[in-house]
């Protein structure tokens, strides 16, 4: 019995000696930290009328002809400090969707740089009438929006 007990001691204690040598042996490198600490770029999208000095947060399609396709004009300008790559994003919708008609516009993927303004043609083309095949009022599918964004490029 006091055979086994030396025994475990010894154990322990060589177990001890080895975590000691590993630990002295453990190497470590410093590394001096610089740079600066500088605010997030400012980044914004302003839409605006063919003046560019009004700005424009909805866009009225009048009356739509099924068959036609209907153009818009605006204008988005890139207020903030770095070049923006636009596009457009629609919300889910019937209207909008492929359902009863498709918007799209021509600046896709296209690079705005800083200050720049650039006109945006908006193009919704009308392929069917309602379910009930009459007249369908925009509100009554509820909001129809378009999102454009610019992410950094």
């Amino acid at each position: 019995m006091k055979l086994k007990l030396t025994q475990r001691v010894l154990l322990v204690l060589l177990c001890c000696a080895i975590a000691s040598a590993a630990a002295a042996a453990a190497v470590s490198w410093t590394l001096q930290m610089s740079g600066t600490i500088i605010s997030p770029h400012s980044n914004e999208l302003i839409v605006t009328d063919a003046t560019t000095t009004n700005e424009v947060h909805s866009i009225d399609w009048g009356e739509m002809e099924v068959g036609h396709t209907y153009t818009r004009y605006v204008y988005v300008r890139n207020t903030g400090d770095t070049s923006l790559t636009l596009h457009l994003v629609l919300s889910s919708n019937s209207l909008i969707d492929g359902g009863y008609g498709q918007i799209s516009w021509d600046k896709e993927g296209y690079v705005l740089g800083s200050g720049d303004s650039v006109q945006v043609e908006i193009e919704w083309s009308i392929f069917a009438t309602g379910p009930t095949g009459g007249a369908v009022p925009l509100g009554s599918v509820g909001p129809i929006e378009i999102y454009i964004q610019g992410s950094n490029t």
